[in-house]
């Protein structure tokens, strides 16, 4: 086992802008090698809590990290970046977490477990491609879930708290380009100065004969979908909005939001419009699965842009 051991106690702080690893586990004639980072920030010095900052792990070629784990007392602060593209992460362990996290996994070369604690806030960002799961507390405490991009293996959240004062995913409207730019139900741009505006399908449906469902007004940001589908393909091969009358500036290539679920998680998802007036959609992807959670808890609070 190799191990690294940062520490901050009394108020103090410890900063690494730069772990190396030789980026090699194993020869040909040794086993593999376990390696582990661990992180304790504890004790205040009586204003102040304890920090640790890792800014960047790089490697000189492919390396696994096998297990981060964090631990810290309510008022200590952990920024923890990973660096290089070729480094994995096995395991992020923050259970034992009751500070405030900041965690970029976002250059992992390979899906991450993450295991957060009962912080009083955990910010997550992670790698765009990959299947990353996160594994939120059921105690008390704020998580926000950073969105980047489009992803071709959705991220799997679980325990997310849905409604007023719960988690909240933060949607990067600059990066999501399946169409190129996210829109509102009324043809305009979305950008971070707009605040999310969800109306739910009332209906349960999503076809042409039977959407006539004015409670969705053209300012709304997400669309929260009441019937279930198999998956995102189903979403918008049976979207056609176009009797809804409030909704008839939809262009050709709009690619707007929705929300949606398969019957036991709940997705957010774009959607790519392929005729006026949100007749009909041809594309999509998702952006986040919620595990085990009803989309109908979920409110405008759940999300953000940014």
């Amino acid at each position: 086992m190799q191990t690294i051991d940062l520490v901050a106690t009394g108020g103090g702080d410890v900063t690494i802008d730069d772990i190396e690893m030789l980026g090699v586990e194993k020869s040909a004639t040794a086993a593999d090698i376990d390696t582990a980072l661990n992180i304790t920030a504890t004790g205040a010095n009586g204003t102040t809590g304890s920090n640790v900052t890792v800014s960047a792990i790089n490697v000189a070629s492919a390396a696994t990290l096998d297990t981060v784990t964090i631990v810290s007392d309510a008022d200590a602060t952990v920024n923890f970046t990973t660096g290089a593209a070729n480094l994995t992460i096995t395991t992020f362990d923050a259970s034992a977490s009751l500070g405030t996290n900041v965690i970029d996994t976002s250059t992992s070369g390979a899906a991450v477990s993450l295991t957060m604690g009962a912080a009083k806030k955990n910010t997550i960002t992670t790698e765009l491609n990959q299947q990353d799961t996160i594994t939120l507390s059921t105690s008390a405490g704020k998580d926000i879930i950073k969105v980047l991009d489009d992803t071709t293996a959705v991220d799997k959240v679980v325990n997310f708290k849905g409604g007023a004062g719960g988690d909240v995913i933060e949607i990067d409207v600059s990066a999501l380009s399946i169409a190129g730019t996210l829109d509102d139900f009324n043809s305009t741009a979305v950008t971070l100065a707009n605040k999310v505006v969800m109306n739910t399908d009332a209906n349960g449906v999503a076809t042409a004969a039977e959407y006539t469902d004015n409670s969705l007004n053209k300012e709304m940001n997400i669309l929260k979908l009441t019937n279930t589908f198999a998956d995102v393909a189903a979403v918008y091969g049976a979207l056609d909005l176009d009797a809804g009358t409030e909704l008839d500036n939809l262009a050709d290539n709009d690619e707007v939001l929705v929300l949606w679920t398969n019957g036991a998680d709940s997705f957010l998802s774009n959607v790519v419009a392929s005729a006026d007036d949100g007749a009909s959609f041809d594309a999509g992807a998702n952006l986040i699965q919620l595990v085990g959670v009803d989309h109908t808890t979920l409110t405008a609070d759940n999300f953000a842009f940014i």
